[in-house]
């Protein structure tokens, strides 16, 4: 009696041959590795997307800065935020030199005013065409597609293109995150990149 004669007469069985298990064993890992390739081609285009979006408001906070610095050096101060309706109106008589800037002469209520509408309000020149004829000057020009009303109030907010609301914060230009409420910088917005 042989060995092999031996192992298969007490019940057990006959091993493969060890080439079809080495077969079977590197398709199996092949198999597994395009698998995990796809995944992670699809996980970094949507990376990619994200930075790219992230990457596109940076830019518009930046130009918005521009915007606001072409106001000021327009009119010798920045463009005040929502605080009240009388800092608003006060701030129009000080810049149009006009007799007297009354909140009646606006389409909506000044007093629904709030940060997330302000930059629109100033910089699209629209604040300063209800109250003189001569200042029509356009410092930012806001893309239609992407301004709302969110709030009902009659004064639009710009958005970017992930849904985050550009602000004007104590005179600097913010970017309201939609999920957290964060209110952050582009330079805050950049350190936030590199750590995802």
């Amino acid at each position: 009696m042989h060995d092999s004669d031996y192992g298969t007469q007490h019940g057990k069985q006959e091993v493969t041959s060890p080439r079809n298990v080495s077969f079977f064993g590197d398709l199996l890992i092949t198999l597994l590795i395009f698998l995990l390739a796809g995944f992670l081609i699809a996980d970094m285009s949507s990376f990619n997307d994200r930075v790219s979006s992230v990457y596109q408001s940076i830019i518009e906070i930046k130009q918005l800065k521009v915007a606001t610095q072409r106001y000021k050096s327009e009119f010798g101060e920045s463009p005040p935020h929502a605080s009240s309706p009388k800092a608003i109106v006060d701030h129009l008589n000080r810049v149009v030199d006009a007799a007297a800037v009354h909140p009646d002469k606006f389409p909506h209520d000044l007093s629904t005013l709030d940060e997330r509408e302000v930059l629109c309000f100033w910089l699209d020149g629209q604040a300063l065409k209800d109250v003189s004829k001569r200042h029509n000057k356009i410092f930012y020009d806001f893309e239609a597609a992407r301004l709302k009303d969110a709030d009902g109030d009659g004064w639009s907010e710009f958005y970017d293109f992930r849904g985050a609301c550009f602000v004007l914060s104590d005179g600097e230009v913010l970017l309201r995150e939609p999920r957290t409420q964060a209110t952050l910088s582009s330079d805050q917005l950049s350190d936030r990149l590199l750590l995802e």
